[in-house]
């Protein structure tokens, strides 16, 4: 639910990322729907179930000035439900997709550059136990199901520390 507020200064968005239909990958919007239930937000931060997000995030992102992002992420080498921290300049600039979204949080950030829009991000991440494109599951395997409330904590941290409580 992004605000009408146009400024983006003190102004900061969660994206949860995900697609709830492949497995781990469903790992962000389970995020949103749980921070939603679980947390009241200030009117100054807006949490957004974006799918598998792409271009269409970029209004969104012009409107906040501070950015979490939330992604089950592959190939970190750490052990499935691993949490951690990490910036978008941390994120693998080749072209290997490490997510099944049609485009990388890197290459959306990128399009902002171009538009003159730079809002500051940080991400947060759960390795996945299994990212296969072709299990077409609903729920997230246990690793990454106790890693939810960990992750939540982690972003609603990360918020705090940036003065939005």
């Amino acid at each position: 639910m992004a605000s009408t507020d146009a400024s983006p200064e003190g102004r900061a968005a969660v994206v949860c990322i995900g697609n709830v239909l492949m497995r781990d990958e469903g790992l962000g919007p389970l995020v949103a729907r749980t921070l939603l239930e679980t947390y009241d937000f200030p009117g100054t931060v807006d949490v957004l179930d974006a799918g598998t997000m792409g271009m269409s995030l970029l209004p969104d992102l012009q409107s906040h000035g501070f950015v979490v992002l939330v992604d089950a992420v592959d190939g970190t080498g750490q052990e499935p439900g691993t949490v951690f921290t990490y910036t978008p300049d941390e994120m693998a600039p080749n072209a290997i997709m490490h997510s099944l979204h049609d485009m990388r949080f890197t290459d959306v950030l990128a399009a902002c550059r171009l538009m003159g829009i730079e809002p500051e991000a940080q991400c947060v991440g759960a390795q996945v136990l299994d990212m296969d494109p072709e299990d077409f599951s609903i729920g997230l395997t246990p690793p990454l199901e106790k890693a939810v409330p960990l992750v939540m904590a982690t972003v609603v941290k990360i918020l705090s520390d940036r003065g939005f409580t």
